[in-house]
C-alpha cells in the first residue's frame, strides 16, 4: 500500500536543504522559480525503506507542486502499478537497497512489463559503487543520483527526464498518426489506380462507337437510311450521356477530395429536385424499357443544397437502372418524418445486393462495383458521392436489399434549417 507520513521515525537524514517545517501548511521555503505547469502536475512515485527519506522527498516535491506517492519497498510499488486498473505515474524515484524487492529487481520487473517499461526511473542511493551504477543503467535505469542530493540537482534531473518522456510519447503518437496517414494514402492511391483503369475502359467503348459511326457516315453516306441514322444517333446519344455522367461524377469526386464544393442551402421542393435529377436518365431507362415512376406529393420541401440533392438522385437512379433488368420498374417514395426530416426512397426490382457487400457500398477507401444487367460497368464513385452529399446536407443514407428481389436506397434531409448546419465550404 502507498506509505503515509504519520509516525515518521526519528532517523537522521543528511541533505543540503532545510528541514521540513513542523506542522501547518508548507511554506515556499526555496527562493527559486517553480517548475513549468505541465511538470508541476507530474505524478512521482517513490520507493524507499526509510520513512524519513520518503517524508523528506514527498515534502520537497509538494513544495514544487508535484504529486508524490511513496512505498516502503519496490514490491509494493510494482504491485500497485501492475494492477489491472492503470495508475497515474510519470516518473519513479527508486532506492537501490530495500528489503523484499531491491531497486535492481524492481527495475527489471518494471522494464519487463509492457505497460510500465516506458516510465522513466531514477535510482537514489547512498552507495557509490560504480559497478552498481553501471548495472542499474544497463538494466534500464534512466539516471542515477547519490544521496544526499542537492535539491536543485534532483529537480533538474526529474524535469529533464519528464521532458524526454513527453517528447518520446509525442514522437510515438506522431509515428502512429503518420502510419495511419500512410495507410490511408496507400488506399487512396490503390483506389485511384482502379478508378483510372475503369474510366479508361468506360471511355474507350463510347468513344470507339463514335469513331465507328463517323467512319460509317463518311464512307457510306449515300447508303445509310434515315431510320438507320436515327437509330445510330440515339445509341450515340445514350453513350454520350453515360460518358457525361462518368466525367461529371469524376469531377465532383475530385472537388470533394480537395474540399472545393461550396454548398448553397435553402428550402427546395423535393418533387422538383427528383424530376430534375432523373430528367437526363429517361432515355437510358427507355432503352432498357424500365419504367420510372415519380408519383410524389407536391409541396414537400427540404432544407438542402439543390445541386447536391439532384446529384444524389441522378446517381441512385442511374445505379438502379444499371442493376434492373429490361422491363423492370424504378419508383420513388417521399414521406415526412416526426423528427423534422423528409425521407426519400428509391425502389427497384433489380438483382439486389448480397449481404456481404452491403457494408462496402459507402466505404470511401474501397472501390466496389459490379457488372450491370446489360454488362454496364461503373467507377464506384456514385455511391461515395451520394454519401458525401447527403452527410453534408445534414442527412443520412442507407440501403435495404435482398439478392434477387431488388434494392431500396433511402436518404433523409431536414425540413428546416438545422441548429448545427454542415459547413458550406470545404468538405
Amino acid at each position: 500500500m502507498p506509505e503515509t507520513n504519520e509516525g515518521i521515525e526519528s532517523k537522521e537524514y543528511s541533505a543540503s536543504v532545510p528541514e521540513p517545517p513542523s506542522g501547518g501548511a508548507y511554506s515556499d521555503s526555496f527562493d527559486r522559480p517553480r517548475a513549468e505547469k505541465k511538470l508541476e502536475e507530474a505524478n512521482v512515485l517513490i520507493a524507499d525503506d526509510s520513512s524519513t527519506v520518503r517524508a523528506y522527498v514527498e515534502y520537497i516535491l509538494r513544495e514544487r507542486n508535484y504529486r508524490p506517492l511513496s512505498f516502503v519497498n519496490g514490491k509494493e510499488l510494482f504491485d500497485y502499478l501492475s494492477e489491472e486498473e492503470e495508475k497515474a505515474c510519470d516518473i519513479i524515484l527508486l532506492d537501490s537497497e530495500m528489503p523484499v524487492m531491491d531497486g535492481l529487481a524492481t527495475l527489471k520487473a518494471l522494464k519487463s512489463h509492457e505497460r510500465l517499461k516506458g516510465i522513466p526511473v531514477l535510482f537514489l542511493s547512498a552507495l557509490v559503487d560504480k559497478s552498481q551504477i553501471v548495472t542499474a543503467l544497463r538494466s534500464g535505469a534512466d539516471d542515477y543520483i547519490a544521496k544526499p542530493f542537492p535539491v536543485d540537482e534532483l529537480f533538474a534531473r526529474i524535469n529533464v527526464h519528464l521532458k524526454i518522456s513527453a517528447m518520446q510519447k509525442e514522437i510515438v503518437e506522431q509515428r502512429d498518426d503518420l502510419s495511419v496517414a500512410l495507410g490511408d494514402l496507400r488506399k487512396s492511391n490503390q483506389l485511384l489506380l482502379k478508378i483510372f483503369g475503369i474510366i479508361a475502359h468506360d471511355l474507350r467503348g463510347p468513344i470507339g462507337n463514335f469513331a465507328t459511326f463517323l467512319d460509317l457516315v463518311l464512307e457510306k453516306t449515300d447508303e445509310i437510311s434515315k431510320e438507320e441514322a436515327i437509330s445510330a444517333l440515339q445509341s450515340i446519344k445514350g453513350s454520350s450521356r453515360s460518358v457525361f455522367d462518368l466525367l461529371d461524377n469524376l469531377l465532383n469526386w475530385s472537388r470533394c477530395q480537395r474540399g472545393e464544393i461550396a454548398f448553397q442551402f435553402g428550402l427546395h421542393e423535393v418533387r422538383g429536385m427528383i424530376a430534375q435529377g432523373i430528367e437526363a436518365l429517361t432515355t437510358t431507362a427507355a432503352n432498357k424499357r424500365i419504367e420510372l415512376l415519380c408519383d410524389v406529393e407536391p409541396g414537400i420541401e427540404a432544407w438542402c443544397d439543390r445541386f447536391a440533392v439532384t446529384t444524389v438522385v441522378r446517381n441512385l437512379v442511374s445505379n438502379a437502372i444499371k442493376f434492373t433488368p429490361r422491363g423492370g420498374r424504378i419508383r420513388f417514395e417521399v414521406s415526412k418524418r416526426p423528427d423534422s426530416m423528409v425521407e426519400i426512397s428509391v425502389f427497384d426490382n433489380g438483382v439486389g445486393i448480397k449481404p456481404e457487400d452491403m457494408s462496402r457500398l459507402f466505404n470511401a477507401y474501397e472501390h466496389f462495383t459490379t457488372w450491370g444487367t446489360d454488362k454496364e460497368r461503373g467507377t464506384g464513385l456514385g455511391l461515395n458521392l451520394c454519401h458525401y452529399f447527403v452527410t453534408k446536407n445534414s442527412g443520412r443514407i442507407w440501403v435495404d436489399s435482398e439478392a434477387g428481389k431488388g434494392t431500396v436506397f433511402h436518404f433523409t434531409l431536414p425540413t428546416r434549417k438545422p441548429e448545427r448546419e454542415s459547413p458550406s465550404g470545404a468538405g
